[in-house]
């Protein structure tokens, strides 16, 4: 399986690659085993800094026991985590943190940003932030080995 993916904003000219958080490793190798996939891009309204697509296309639905994850807290989890939510059939989500968050929510988290590309995730995110609630400019994610 791969070590690392990528999550590619065309339309912004922005690559970041992740790579597994030591909890969840069986989730990692889940969510790169149904790439490439791509989807619209999102961003949460109230909860804080942090982008997410609900309805990412998958290969494979999640035959793992969800709740027995390790689930991390979304404001205490360092700028680059990646968490999967409520995968059912052949859809999942992806939620990347790239700045402060407001809102307490723990869900498995199984990838972060490499260090290098964490000044990246934070351009995308405030990208994306303006382009949802400001421009209306659609945004794609690309998510690939």
């Amino acid at each position: 399986m791969a070590d690392t993916f990528t999550c590619s904003w065309p339309e912004l000219d922005i690559t970041v690659r992740l790579e597994p958080l030591g909890d969840n490793k069986e989730l990692f190798d889940w969510f790169v085993g149904n790439l490439p996939t791509s989807a619209v891009q999102s961003h949460a309204v109230v909860s804080g800094e942090l982008t997410y697509v609900l309805n990412l296309p998958l290969k494979n639905p999640l035959t793992l026991q969800y709740e027995d994850f390790v689930k991390h807290d979304l404001m205490e989890s360092d700028v680059g985590y990646a968490w999967t939510f409520a995968t059912f059939g052949n859809v999942g989500s992806l939620m990347l943190k790239y700045g402060h968050m407001t809102e307490p929510m723990a869900y498995p988290g199984f990838a972060r940003v490499v260090e290098e590309d964490l000044p990246l995730l934070r351009q995308a995110g405030e990208e994306i932030w303006d382009a949802i609630y400001n421009t209306k400019r659609i945004i794609t994610v690309f998510v690939d080995k």
